[in-house]
């Protein structure tokens, strides 16, 4: 429990802030809980030292990063295997931040600029801060600290969804095209324009979910045979690569397992759908994120096969908790609102727990402690041998 502390003390002052009395006025809670969520996400995150796994990767790729006006930069970005889009980003920053902890922070900065104009547009002031406890604990914790390249493109993703509402498709193609070049992943966003603006009968989803089930519990193969099909047509490419990598179609990838985020996903799964029609008429704008949570859950049980695919696919949609659990809960009469929030706070505490009680979740922060790559590699490695 002692890595996961400060991830749980962390959750804990939002809900604090979350249940501050409204009878100080509304606009100055407001204030205070916005200042509060910014600027300790900007500290806690955004300064944060070498935590998690990928800094493995982002540290001496960025030690080794020319800036911008360097004469080797387009070599440089030629010849590294990651997108060109990201590449450019962090030679530019380069420029003005030749420290990796800068650098992170300026990544987070502009990130957390993006989600908060976000959360501002599709969630009511009242749970402003409930939007953001979801953020955290459902993947946006794990998608800023540990996927650098993928936050961009998903930032982009849900920047475009308001030309899924307003049916602009021109502009939606754009800015997931432009995803691309950030994380190769953004093409899966680009079909999405024709499935995330329409609203699903509730029997179709309790249908499509009951199939789901089937699959995950009778362990339905079904994945394996397409992938096997159109393999040949990948040819070299990096999908090709991926699949076998992963040993997809080895029969040696391993498959996704029940747990207690099941049960979860379930009755989140039923409480969305029942209450889907009296959130649209709340505010109509949340329609795509509520789809995007369709397709986080679908995930889990379509895909199930393997849980690389689980794994990988499900952070492409879970930014639908975002929207949709400060949406569920402003749905709900005063007696459930009590309820559902204490069962929330307990669910994630408990997510925290069992998710960051690793060694290499150890938090440290650059503002106030040292950061050695050499030290925190050893204590990686170890962590990954257990």
């Amino acid at each position: 429990m002692i890595f996961a502390l400060p991830y749980i003390c962390f959750v804990v002052s939002f809900f604090l802030f979350q249940c501050m009395p409204k009878a100080i006025g509304k606009s100055e809670v407001f204030y205070m809980q916005r200042t509060w969520v910014l600027l300790s996400l900007l500290v806690f995150l955004g300064c944060r030292g070498l935590i998690v796994t990928d800094w493995v990767s982002y540290y001496p790729f960025y030690a080794e990063a020319p800036t911008l006006l360097d004469a080797d930069v387009f070599s440089f970005i030629s010849r590294y295997p990651w997108e060109k889009g990201f590449l450019t980003l962090s030679c530019f920053i380069k420029i003005f931040a030749a420290d990796y902890f800068a650098y992170q922070f300026i990544l987070f900065a502009v990130d957390l600029c993006i989600i908060d104009a976000i959360i501002r547009e599709y969630v009511k002031t009242d749970y402003y801060v409930i939007a953001y406890i979801a953020f955290f604990v459902f993947q946006g914790f794990v998608m800023e600290v540990n996927l650098l390249r993928n936050s961009q493109a998903i930032l982009l993703f849900l920047l475009s969804l308001k030309y899924v509402r307003t049916k602009k498709i021109l502009k939606f193609l754009m800015l997931n095209s432009l995803g691309t070049l950030f994380h190769t992943s953004s093409i899966f966003y680009i079909p999405l324009y024709f499935i995330l603006r329409h609203t699903f009968s509730k029997r179709f989803l309790l249908l499509t979910f009951l199939l789901g089930n089937a699959i995950l519990f009778v362990h339905i193969s079904w994945v394996a045979g397409i992938l096997l099909k159109i393999l040949p047509l990948l040819g070299q490419s990096r999908l090709a690569s991926m699949i076998k990598a992963y040993k997809v179609l080895t029969g040696n990838a391993a498959t996704y397992s029940m747990g207690f985020g099941f049960l979860e996903r379930t009755g989140m799964y039923l409480l969305v759908v029942h209450y889907q029609r009296k959130m649209l008429r709340n505010d109509e704008k949340v329609q795509p994120f509520i789809n995007l949570f369709y397709l986080f859950c679908f995930v889990y049980l379509f895909l199930s096969e393997f849980s690389i695919f689980v794994e990988r696919i499900s952070m492409l949609f879970v930014a639908g908790y975002w929207i949709v659990v400060p949406a569920l809960y402003a749905c709900m009469k005063r007696t459930w609102k009590k309820c559902f929030l204490l069962v929330f706070i307990l669910y994630c505490i408990l997510k925290m727990l069992v998710q960051c009680d690793e060694p290499y979740y150890r938090y440290t922060n650059a503002l106030f402690q040292s950061q050695n790559y050499d030290h925190s590699y050893i204590i990686f490695k170890r962590s990954m041998k257990k």
